[in-house]
């Protein structure tokens, strides 16, 4: 059975990028706030301001890991929605992806 691939859905394709965005973005926070806590604790035990530098590198890395994450599911989603309605477009003018369908034995 042949089908072809006419049209996608904008909004399911933007939620499911938002989706892939998220765990990337989780991936990514989670590696900067390790890194930054990492450097916050190498800066307190080798001999640099022991209290307010080191915490404050830590913070820094959340608020980077936070907007990491935010960042990663809004440019997902916007690279799902743009290439959903490219593709649409694309597909109206000069057709779609043919799929070629077997049944399950």
């Amino acid at each position: 059975m042949k089908y072809e691939l006419k049209r996608l859905g904008v909004a399911s394709v933007t939620k499911i990028y938002a989706v892939i965005g998220l765990v990337i973005g989780i991936i990514y926070g989670g590696i900067i706030f390790l890194m930054t806590l990492l450097g916050s604790i190498s800066a307190a035990s080798f001999g640099g301001d022991s209290g307010t530098g080191g915490l404050m590198i830590a913070v820094i890395g959340a608020v980077l890991a936070v907007f990491a994450l935010i960042a990663c599911v809004v440019i997902y989603a916007l690279i799902g929605a743009i290439a959903s309605l490219l593709y649409n477009a694309f597909a109206k003018t000069i057709g779609g992806i043919e799929l070629e369908l077997a049944e399950k034995k």
